[in-house]
């Protein structure tokens, strides 16, 4: 009796010994999916190994598929997307201390590796619901979906690239302060070739051919290597329907590819008005390397006179420390001096609206010296650098981080695209990070722009990568919009971009420099900059 009764209890409870073997087997795949995530995490730009998004986020999607539940493929997915996220973003460790306020000020280095963690976990949450999705979707290998026992199976080859820029798209907003700094598509800023068709399918759309590609890998793999039991929504029933199904997506690569050679040889060859742009980057900044306002707009007035007569002279974001609408005599003065040197200028500025509020914004100065009256305010703002989210302003939290009496003074934000009209030209301004918002710069150029600017000062930040990221973005939009971009920055490096996304010409870092490049006037609408996801 008391044998049966042993035997019974071992049937009802199984032997402690046997549980932490699951969860550390467990536990071993989370950490290959954070190692995966953190390699990947190096095609960021500045780090430059873009060819990795191509085969390595196979590793999620093999990891998601043989995953117990959804649950467990989300938990695999966010160690993936933290690990990803921490590597590409690891730039926020180099916030300068001078920038710190309240409690931030006592442990300014803290304070950034605590934020650089939160971020790349917020972010990290976003990538886990793709692997969530899929593991509760039915799917079937391929493009085409089957009908199977009642039930609808879907296309992984249509679904997996789909619902990699939904979630990113839906999920990297305001409203849940998402970060939309690290989509795969920055990753191809260089290759000429593969970020053409951007100007039809978007830079999102780079990120679902990419995922398409990464897709059909792992289908190829479970199909010939491994077994087919844990990767049944992505094993192809036979051998003819595989090749049938990736020649396919071979087919859609070519295309892309062959779309890309056609545009670059077409505006080889194109001929089009162009039109002389400089960049003036002063190489300081008032905050961070405690130099006077003064000794700043000097350094760009100097720079200034070096640039080339007749050119559109663009100056960095907050360049000149004066209210627009208070400050009219001294912004006529400057036209003139702009004039006198038949220069163009659009420079980064504040200002006071009558209800007292206050704007990031930029202005124009035209050849003529008249002040354009339009001036642009921005939209996009950063989260605590810009503006304090009522969720800190209201609570204690604010309290805690910023002190006792803390005063914030917030920046508005503008609501709407402006374009500059220099006759010669018509440029449309964004301002600092902003030009990681597609729908800001496409909404720009259907506005009328005919070149993309942007004003940006990122002295917030050591020298890093941020910047090689923040030049990845303008390569994206000038290719999505068939339109070139001039990215002028504070500390460096100001770039010149062509509409095709060639980087023509580039300054340094931390030193004052004035880049020029003669760029081509367009007047045509992409499909992307239409319809703009």
């Amino acid at each position: 009796m008391s044998g049966l009764i042993s035997a019974h209890l071992r049937d009802e409870a199984p032997p402690l010994t046997s549980l932490p073997s699951s969860g550390r087997s467990e536990g071993y795949w989370r950490i290959v999916a954070a190692l995966c995530g953190a390699v990947l995490g190096f095609c960021a730009p500045g780090l430059e190994q873009w060819y990795l998004p191509w085969f390595l986020p196979t590793t999620l999607l093999l990891l998601a598929f043989a995953s117990g539940s959804p649950w467990l493929a989300g938990c695999r997915g966010f160690c993936f997307g933290m690990g990803y996220n921490l590597v590409y973003l690891s730039w926020l460790l180099t916030f300068r201390s001078a920038y710190c306020e309240g409690t931030f000020s006592y442990c300014p280095q803290f304070a950034a590796f605590a934020i650089w963690l939160m971020l790349a976990a917020w972010q990290g949450l976003y990538v886990s619901v793709f692997p969530c999705l899929l593991k509760a979707i039915p799917l079937v290998s391929g493009w085409l979906p089957i009908r199977q026992g009642g039930n609808w199976h879907w296309p992984t080859f249509l679904v997996l690239p789909l619902a990699w820029v939904l979630i990113d798209r839906m999920c990297n907003t305001t409203q849940l302060l998402g970060f939309p700094w690290s989509p795969l598509h920055y990753s191809q800023y260089k290759q000429l070739v593969v970020i053409q068709s951007a100007s039809i399918i978007g830079g999102v759309g780079i990120s679902a051919w990419i995922m398409l590609v990464n897709a059909n890998l792992a289908a190829l793999l479970v199909s010939n290597v491994w077994g087919r039991d844990k990767f049944a929504p992505i094993v192809f029933a036979s051998r003819p329907r595989l090749l049938v199904h990736t020649s396919l997506t071979v087919l859609v690569s070519a295309l892309l590819l062959w779309f890309g050679y056609s545009r670059l040889d077409s505006e080889r060859t194109a001929q089009k008005k162009t039109l002389l742009f400089s960049a003036l980057q002063a190489g300081r900044s008032v905050k961070a390397h405690q130099v006077s306002g003064i000794d700043v707009l000097k350094t760009y007035f100097e720079l200034s006179a070096k640039s080339p007569a007749n050119s559109v002279c663009i100056w960095p974001e907050w360049s000149i420390a004066l209210n627009f609408r208070a400050n009219a005599s001294s912004l006529n003065q400057a036209s003139q001096i702009a004039a006198r040197r038949k220069q163009a200028w659009v420079l980064g500025i504040f200002d006071k609206d009558p209800q007292e509020r206050l704007f990031n914004s930029v202005c124009a100065f035209t050849e003529d010296g008249r002040v354009i009256p339009d001036i642009y305010h921005k939209r996009y703002l950063v989260p605590v650098g810009e503006y304090t989210p009522d969720w800190i302003r209201l609570t204690p939290l604010g309290t805690v981080l910023y002190g006792v009496g803390k005063k914030y003074n917030d920046v508005s934000s503008g609501e709407r695209a402006v374009v500059f009209d220099f006759k010669k030209v018509k440029v449309s301004p964004v301002v600092c990070f902003e030009n990681v918002s597609p729908q800001i710069c496409s909404a720009g150029v259907r506005a009328g722009g005919e070149v993309l600017i942007d004003s940006s000062d990122n002295s917030w930040f050591r020298l890093s990568i941020l910047s090689d990221q923040m030049v990845s973005f303008c390569v994206m939009r000038a290719v999505e919009n068939h339109r070139s971009f001039v990215f002028a920055t504070a500390l460096g490096p100001s770039t010149i971009v062509d509409s095709t996304g060639h980087i023509l010409c580039q300054a340094g870092r931390e030193v004052p420099a004035t880049i020029n490049a003669e760029l081509p006037i367009e007047h045509d609408i992409t499909p992307y900059t239409r319809w703009c996801f």
